[in-house]
């Protein structure tokens, strides 16, 4: 079940970043003038959160910067980049959407149906 969570998780990380935060509802707050300046000269066309990529590697991925952690009943991915959680206050990545979660809930409905067909057959 845990492999297609991740894939699911990632997908989700992927078109969120892709869309700057418009795919969770609300485009994220734009960069200071003064940095869109600075990085528009050195980075350009780098989207918001995406400067050297390092983010969304490790949370649509698994990088050196990926904490992932799962037990039999849990499943648990995230970033331990400084500065993840400073700008998901201001830049929310992770949201989920309805179909995010109608998507999960049959990964698992999924899983609990070949649980469940395979305890019968025992």
């Amino acid at each position: 079940i845990w492999p297609k969570v991740e894939r699911r998780f990632n997908f989700i990380m992927r078109e969120q970043f892709a869309s700057e935060g418009t795919r969770g509802g609300a485009r994220w707050k734009p960069l200071s003038a003064k940095y869109a300046k600075w990085k528009s000269k050195r980075f350009p066309g780098k989207k918001i959160l995406q400067l050297h990529g390092n983010m969304l590697a490790s949370l649509a991925g698994r990088t050196s910067d990926t904490r992932y952690n799962v037990t039999a009943k849990t499943w648990e991915k995230f970033s331990t980049l400084p500065y993840a959680s400073r700008q998901h206050r201001t830049r929310p990545i992770i949201v989920l959407t309805e179909e995010d979660n109608n998507a999960f809930t049959k990964i698992f409905a999924e899983y609990v149906d070949a649980e469940l067909r395979s305890a019968r057959l025992k």
